[in-house]
């Protein structure tokens, strides 16, 4: 699909000039990092921790997320992601690119909603569609839930100790 965007003029104006992945850094469920890597290990778009027999432990340094970062150098030196995709914030750079007035230049937008990177009314969201999560080479695949309060979950309970009911 990104190869698609970048060499065969899907806005029709004659020129190479789509984007065909472009996000943010700026907040939750922009970066493409997140989307892509999803295929071979799972992200949470922040703490890249998870549980492992019960013991909180970190994706970041397993074979897996080296596959995964080798993928997404790829098709960064393929010319399938934004550049800025890893430095710009979304309303400066992000949506700039989903509300150029010449044409659209965004094939892929990473973003929980397309409102992030493309105005709405009017403006180009109609034409841009949810895809299923990326799947791996190991038919991996994941999407990750976003708590409200990240880093922060608690449990009520009347069975801890008083000491721990104060902590």
């Amino acid at each position: 699909m990104l190869e698609a965007f970048k060499t065969q003029d899907p806005n029709g104006n004659g020129q190479a000039d789509e984007v065909p992945l472009s996000g943010s850094i700026e907040e939750y469920g922009v970066r493409p990092l997140s989307f892509l890597m999803n295929g071979f290990a799972y992200s949470d778009d922040r703490t890249y921790l998870i549980l492992n027999d019960g013991k909180v432990d970190t994706v970041a340094n397993k074979p897996e997320w080296k596959e995964g970062l080798a993928y997404i150098k790829d098709l960064y030196d393929a010319g399938l992601i934004d550049p800025g995709a890893f430095t710009q914030n979304a309303s400066e750079g992000f949506k700039k690119i989903g509300d150029n007035a010449d044409a659209q230049l965004l094939g892929a937008g990473a973003g929980m909603h397309p409102a992030i990177f493309v105005s709405f009314p009017p403006g180009y969201g109609a034409d841009y569609d949810a895809i299923p999560p990326l799947q791996g080479p190991n038919a991996g695949y994941a999407s990750y839930l976003n708590p409200s309060v990240s880093g922060a979950t608690f449990v009520l309970t009347n069975k801890a100790s008083p000491e721990a009911q104060v902590a």
